[in-house]
């Protein structure tokens, strides 16, 4: 079963990454082709699918091949998932979603210098905030209710700790890829010189991709303010949505249970003989929730405000020096991304024209020396 859970870390992380750079490419065939309204819906709605597919198969490879086996006392998955493993491979499954996206992006208005990305930002925008307000997840829900019921429905959309472990992460891993993109603006300054937008190797490539990276960071910024600030509702979370309380340590549970007191059934001897089962049941705790977003969620149907399931809480904070080698990560990735789109030479400023596409591909399994384009 260790073997499993490393493999599912690993398809989840690699998998993404193959799968992005393709998406990538797909974006700006889609761009050269002069076909935009399919390139601004394509993109943020196949990178939002692309992160929740390998969010999903790490989330199943713990719940199957990890979490059984710790829990179960055979001692066979040595150390403390919860505190890296799980942590990691979330935040590093939205981190290639979201260097892959900007770097597409980047690389598109690089090679044509049209404010194309506008729409784009705009339509991710839309799409994120959907994502991260649930919204996505509760029509889903509903559509898969009617077609399929509710059991298949609660678990293909239903809501889980892992869902809101993902969603936190979105809050930060968001702005690590500007790093490397700011960071790349200055060194091109620095080597070349504060060169015309016409040149090429002007430090920001040509005036629209300077505003588009300003751009995007404006709107991941305007992104989380809407959703930390709950400026938009948040999409109700239905009773029908929620597993059974049978145990809220379980990875899958969103909710805390409390025990609360039922109706006794039978004669006196039965309720004292069998207290637990005739006098208690376990429940969805819940805590009223008296805002304004609070009470149209309730006329949609959800009870009252979840308590968060205690394994939550069993998550802490990563050691000092990982904070930064998880950074230098994510940093890495977002050059590699900008690199397969554009070429290494030409990112560089060593080369005035974009890889074309032929070459592009060679380069993403062997560079040559000087770098070609």
């Amino acid at each position: 079963m260790t073997s499993l859970w490393t493999v599912g870390l690993g398809v989840s992380t690699f998998g993404n990454v193959g799968l992005s750079l393709i998406i990538g490419g797909v974006y700006n065939g889609l761009l050269s082709g002069a076909n935009i309204v399919g390139a601004t819906i394509f993109l943020p709605m196949a990178t939002a699918i692309c992160e929740l597919l390998f969010v999903a198969i790490s989330r199943e490879a713990y719940c199957r091949a990890a979490w059984p086996n710790r829990c179960g006392g055979t001692g066979k998955i040595p150390g403390d998932q919860l505190y890296i493993p799980v942590t990691a491979s979330v935040a590093c499954n939205h981190a290639v979603s979201e260097c892959m996206h900007l770097a597409a992006v980047l690389a598109g208005v690089a090679k044509d210098g049209t404010f194309v990305w506008v729409g784009v930002a705009l339509s991710t925008l839309l799409t994120n905030i959907l994502l991260r307000l649930s919204w996505f997840r509760f029509f889903l829900f509903q559509i898969a209710r009617g077609l399929c019921g509710t059991s298949l429905a609660r678990g293909l959309f239903g809501p889980s700790t892992w869902v809101k472990l993902h969603e936190e992460m979105k809050v930060f891993v968001g702005y690590f890829r500007f790093v490397p993109v700011v960071a790349l603006v200055i060194a091109r300054a620095v080597m070349y010189g504060m060169k015309p937008f016409h040149d090429p190797q002007t430090p920001a490539f040509n005036f629209a991709t300077g505003c588009a990276i300003l751009g995007f960071l404006c709107t991941e910024v305007l992104e989380d303010l809407i959703v930390v600030n709950e400026l938009l509702p948040e999409a109700p979370v239905l009773p029908e949505m929620l597993r059974d309380p049978t145990s809220e340590m379980h990875p899958r549970a969103l909710q805390a249970a409390e025990r609360r007191h039922g109706h006794a059934s039978g004669d006196f001897m039965s309720v004292v003989c069998d207290t637990e089962k005739q006098v208690f049941h376990k429940s969805i705790a819940y805590c009223r929730d008296d805002t304004t977003w609070g009470r149209l969620r309730r006329k949609l149907g959800q009870v009252g405000r979840l308590v968060p399931a205690p394994v939550l809480y069993g998550l802490r904070e990563w050691p000092f020096g990982l904070h930064f080698t998880i950074i230098g990560i994510f940093c890495n990735l977002m050059l590699g991304m900008m690199s397969a789109f554009l070429g290494s030479g030409y990112l560089r400023g060593l080369h005035a024209t974009p890889c074309p596409p032929a070459r592009l591909l060679q380069s993403w399994f062997l560079e040559s020396v000087p770098l070609a384009c």
